[in-house]
């Protein structure tokens, strides 16, 4: 075109014409060959982009091993969809795992953080579990589940296993603590009346080693379900409970049964408590019944009651309201303890008086009752009333007993306590006898101090029978008495023969009404419980040849009875507690002697053989002037050396030493006995011994000042070179028990009195043999 102009121009320059005006315009001048290099650019933007977004981006996934893996061939998915595929496999660094490699979806870069899972699928086929089957026919493959809370991360450690019900967002994750991992594993199932609610995830040890915790998640559309006071109990297994009347299994389901499981529930009868939040921690019991446990208590039972292992139900009324989980015997193996729950809706008879005894077969004299526990087992009874129940406080420690009480709890009539030191026959059930008429029962026993506490009912109509002047004793059994010249056989019933019983009598029908809870003794027998109204304490240093029911005489009558014997640690001895006859309350003045009296064998003396039939006794005798009135007296074990008879001279000797000499030994006047020793004593200084005699009122007037005495005990020898070997015994009694003699030189002018003392010659003096007066005695 440039040209074509140039040429007009000329064209009119030489024609000499004036020149005429040109139309010029501007043209695209496009060529197709430029659509070529545009096509290729746009193609490399495409199949960069095409790239970039599908291409993907690679993450690095542990597994603890390789099994089932294959590189281009397992594929990742997620919801069944790939998502991407294995690039490489490695081994770990320390060899110990498989690093595998995969190439992810560039679009779900944003979904890979730290709360992202992967696992591998394959199939599996068991009890408890079939899942994975389709691998069977497309191969294993990784599992995908993505997340977009949390940091993002291209580094991944595969779990073992689908993360299953935990994968939700809004559930509620508890930690159950136990002493030992019960039946469980992770997949276990979590159970709500049977509905399957969650499962255990996690499970281990606690950070100090003493439990173990076990970590579940529950839907969140039952986390309103567990409250702060829900109870969890494993569920795996089976429970059987059988007896002969009934066979119990428990079971949550098959797959609880072969895999595990847990269940829980919130009791109905406690107030409604708050719902919790994850991160709450509860305790895992072993089993329902632990669970449901409700209220701890302790019943103490006698030695003698059999309870078996445990697991014992507990009724009132027949309706079981708790079970005994653990039996013991206490540490002093005197009481059998008993560990028990009940139901909490019983809390309110858990109150001082409600009464426990074990129920089982019994066969006695009133027939066989409770045949049933023969099928459906032994079983701990329970029993309260309403009155009781309001006026009792709250316990959680009882007092159980053998047998069925006697009589309702709260029972109308008057109850009594009795204190004795022992049972001696007595049961739960004895009969009370007034004239052997039953007018009451024994309702219970308890150890109390030092002695036992016998609770007993006087049934109302019978109750005016009883009051201050009553006394209670022990009839069980046969009662024996007698000596040598009688004997005497007591029994108060045939039922009282092989139960037990106590039998009391009033002797003041006037005196004092007595109110409940009165406490009375109950004497061992009817004698003691007579014997009288005057109590009396004798200190011994030994209780040897001292019993309950040990006689009290003075000059051969019974004044009284020991009651009781009680260990004195004051005095380190024993006290004896004795009843003295109302009419014999003179003998109760200071400085009255009491002495046990036993039967004696010897060579030298036998004396006291009637204590061999009818015991020993406690002998009694006043002082030549008693002192004020007391209750409180020393014993001894031996007639005391310095206490004169009623009747007779005494007199003092006064010799080096004893010798042969003992109390009783006789004291000869011409070898005729007229007296004996009654004692003896150290003197003061001590350096003699004082030898106190009693000479018979009737030959008193053979003592004069003049008189001599000396020792006759034993055998007098006397060897000589050329007289021989004189041997000389006054009597066979003075060579075994010892003697003394004396000699008077003539007629006495006046009679001496007692107290008088004399010099104890060891031998007489030859004129003192030959001395003959004539002295009357009468």
């Amino acid at each position: 075109m440039g040209q074509e102009n140039h040429h007009s121009e000329v064209d009119q320059a030489g024609s000499g014409e004036a020149p005429v005006g040109a139309n010029i315009e501007d043209r695209l001048n496009f060529t197709p060959i430029w659509l070529l290099p545009l096509a290729v650019l746009i193609a490399v933007g495409w199949l960069l982009w095409r790239e970039l977004d599908h291409g993907g981006i690679e993450v690095m996934i542990q597994f603890e091993n390789g099994r089932g893996i294959t590189v281009d061939k397992t594929e990742v998915l997620h919801n069944g969809i790939p998502v991407g595929h294995v690039t490489r496999l490695a081994p770990s660094h320390d060899f110990d795992a498989v690093n595998v490699t995969v190439k992810m979806t560039q679009r779900f870069k944003p979904l890979l953080t730290e709360n992202s899972a992967f696992w591998l699928v394959e199939p599996q086929l068991s009890l408890t579990e079939v899942s994975g089957l389709d691998t069977l026919i497309t191969g294993n493959y990784i599992a995908f589940s993505p997340s977009s809370e949390g940091l993002m991360k291209t580094q991944f450690t595969a779990l073992k296993r689908a993360p299953g019900m935990m994968g939700g967002r809004d559930g509620l994750r508890l930690t159950l603590t136990s002493d030992e991992l019960p039946s469980l594993e992770i997949g276990s199932p979590v159970f709500y009346r049977k509905l399957k609610v969650g499962e255990v995830f996690d499970y281990g040890l606690s950070e100090d080693g003493l439990f173990v915790e076990t970590q579940i998640y529950i839907q969140s559309e039952f986390s309103k379900l567990v409250h702060e006071n829900t109870r969890f109990w494993s569920a795996g297994g089976l429970k059987v409970s059988a007896n002969m009347t009934n066979l119990e299994v428990q079971a949550q389901s098959l797959v609880s049964i072969l895999k595990g499981g847990v269940a829980f529930y919130t009791p109905e009868w406690e107030e409604v408590k708050p719902v919790v939040s994850s991160g709450a921690e509860f305790s895992l019991y072993s089993d329902y019944d632990t669970a449901e446990a409700g209220i701890p208590i302790t019943i103490e039972f006698p030695l003698g009651v059999s309870l078996g292992d445990s697991n014992i139900p507990i009724r009132f009324h027949g309706q079981e309201v708790g079970r005994i989980r653990s039996v013991d015997v206490s540490e002093d193996v005197s009481r059998v303890i008993a560990e028990a729950i009940v139901r909490p809706e019983v809390k309110p008879a858990l109150v001082a008086g409600t009464r426990f005894w074990v129920v089982e077969p019994k066969l006695g004299l009133d027939g066989v009752s409770d045949l049933d526990t023969l099928i459906s087992g032994r079983y701990v009874a329970m029993d309260i009333n309403k009155r009781v129940m309001q006026a009792g406080s709250a316990v959680s420690h009882f007092k159980g007993m053998e047998t069925r009480p006697a009589t309702p709890i709260g029972a109308i009539g008057l109850s009594l306590t009795l204190e004795t030191d022992a049972l001696k026959g007595i049961d739960i059930g004895s009969p009370v006898l007034y004239r052997n008429v039953p007018v009451g029962f024994v309702q219970s026993y308890d150890l109390k101090g030092r002695g036992l506490s016998i609770q007993v009912l006087i049934e109302a109509r019978y109750q005016h029978l009883v009051n201050m002047s009553s006394r209670f004793w022990n009839v069980s059994g046969l009662q024996f008495e007698g000596d040598l010249r009688t004997f005497r056989v007591d029994m108060a019933s045939i039922k009282s023969l092989i139960s037990g019983g106590i039998a009391f009598s009033t002797g003041k029908p006037d005196a004092e009404r007595v109110e409940n809870g009165a406490k009375f003794p109950l004497f061992s027998d009817q004698t003691i419980a007579l014997s009288g109204d005057q109590e009396i304490e004798i200190h011994f240093d030994r209780a040897d040849g001292l019993s309950e029911g040990t006689q009290i005489r003075f000059r051969g009558v019974e004044v009284g009875r020991v009651t009781r014997l009680l260990v004195s640690r004051e005095n380190q001895g024993v006290t004896v507690k004795a009843l003295i006859d109302n009419d014999k309350s003179w003998l109760m003045r200071k400085g009255v002697h009491f002495w046990l009296v036993e039967p004696k064998l010897g060579l030298a003396r036998t004396s006291n053989l009637e204590t061999l039939i009818i015991g020993p006794y406690i002998q009694v005798e006043m002082p030549a002037i008693p002192g004020p009135e007391t209750t409180r007296f020393i014993g001894q074990h031996r007639e005391p050396d310095d206490i004169p008879k009623a009747k007779g001279l005494v007199l003092e000797l006064v010799s080096e030493s004893l010798g042969s000499i003992q109390r009783g030994s006789p004291v000869y006047y011409r070898d005729v006995p007229v007296g004996d020793v009654t004692g003896y004593r150290l003197a003061n200084p001590a350096d003699q011994v004082v030898i106190i005699v009693n000479i018979e009122d009737r030959y008193r007037r053979l003592i004069s000042n003049d008189s001599r005495f000396w020792n006759v005990s034993g055998i007098d020898i006397d060897v000589g070179l050329f007289r021989g070997t004189s041997i000389r015994a006054d009597s066979l009694e003075a060579l075994l028990a010892g003697g003394i003699a004396f000699a008077t030189p003539e007629k006495p002018e006046r009679p001496i009195q007692s107290g008088h003392r004399f010099d104890l010659a060891d031998e007489p003096e030859k004129s003192w043999l030959l001395w003959q007066p004539e002295i009357w005695l009468h």
